[in-house]
């Protein structure tokens, strides 16, 4: 289902792309999406893991349903930590320095760019 918007200022260039799921001009709108660079904890060992999703609620159930191959040992998990960003290339940006940098973690944990959920 494509909806068409209209509006009484002229049309701009940005209004002229066509939608790839119908015909008719494409509106301005807020960001669609989100990433996530999320830290979770194992309760069985305390082991932690870093990754990176669109849908963390949907991700931690992967995680603890056995459907991920490297944490499905080390279930129960939990998320005690997030960042979000506007891009996917932000976030695997800043997975790879979180996973290569523990330091890095720890500096972006203390100025408070990474919001917890749990005590890390």
């Amino acid at each position: 289902m494509t909806t068409r918007y209209s509006s009484s200022r002229p049309t701009s260039a940005f209004n002229q792309k066509k939608s790839i799921i119908g015909e008719g001009p494409i509106a301005p709108s807020p960001k669609n999406f989100m990433y996530f660079v999320y830290i979770l904890r194992s309760k069985r060992d305390n082991h932690k893991y870093i990754g990176v999703t669109k849908n963390l609620e949907n991700r931690l159930l992967q995680h603890n349903s056995s459907q991920v191959e490297s944490t499905k040992h080390r279930r129960p998990l939990e998320v005690v930590g997030y960042r979000v960003f506007d891009t996917i290339y932000e976030a695997l940006i800043h997975e790879r320095k979180y996973k290569n940098s523990h330091g890095q973690l720890e500096r972006d944990i203390k100025n408070g760019k990474i919001t917890l959920t749990e005590k890390y």
